[in-house]
């Protein structure tokens, strides 16, 4: 290169090549040493994944079970959440929806789990505290939601949930209820969340310090979210 750049014509060609010949090298090495690509629908039938599709979660970090439909609790692939409560906890499992666990070992495979919670769900009673992710293991997680704010809501059978949609980032729901409930979603709070409740934006809750949620009022509503 120092001789080319004082005006040699041979040393200039030479470092040419020598710039085309490096990466070609290092190509042709590569498709020696591994093996040819595999179409993407070959390598997702090759994953071991659970025996079902269900609207449960699958916690694991194997993020192809994305691209057979699964949904991960470890989040988007490439974006892994920022926790609180432990995904392997009980109450980690159970918030999450969990309904197959990854198990560790070559044979890489699933173990069912039974107390998943759905994945919309109401409740009547909201517990304010200051650490809403702390002490879950005591909290009865199927009637109760532990948030920061105070929330009044009224007693009474928890109500309703119609999934009118549900994609990534966006959410329409209709809940039916005989009081003020908290709409309690296994889904990451995220200050990017809205909100609306026919048609009217509505405070944007994290119940257990990191699941959306909201407050909708009695009797019939459509429950809008967005990312």
């Amino acid at each position: 290169v120092v001789v080319a750049a004082r005006g040699s014509r041979a040393a200039f060609v030479a470092a040419v090549l020598l710039g085309i010949a490096d990466p070609a090298a290092y190509g042709l090495t590569y498709m020696w040493r591994y093996p040819p690509a595999k179409p993407l629908a070959e390598v997702v039938a090759g994953e071991p994944a659970p025996p079902s599709v269900s609207d449960g979660r699958v916690e694991s970090s194997r993020t192809l079970l994305t691209l057979s439909g699964h949904r991960l609790t470890r989040g988007y692939v490439g974006l892994p959440p920022e926790t609180k409560v432990s995904p392997r906890s009980e109450a980690g499992l159970r918030l999450a929806g969990v309904d197959w666990i990854a198990e560790d070992g070559p044979e890489r495979s699933f173990a069912s789990f039974e107390g998943g919670l759905p994945r919309f769900r109401l409740v009547a009673e909201a517990v304010r505290s200051e650490a809403p992710w702390a002490g879950l293991d005591e909290v009865d997680l199927a009637r109760i939601a532990t948030v920061r704010e105070t929330v009044a809501l009224d007693p009474g059978p928890s109500g309703e949930v119609t999934v009118l949609e549900d994609r990534p980032g966006e959410m329409r729901l209709r809940t039916a209820a005989d009081g003020r409930r908290l709409l309690v979603v296994s889904e990451r709070w995220d200050p990017g969340w809205r909100v609306e409740v026919d048609g009217r934006p509505t405070r944007v809750l994290a119940a257990y310090g990191e699941w959306l949620a909201c407050e909708v009022p009695p009797g019939e509503h459509e429950v809008h979210l967005l990312f």
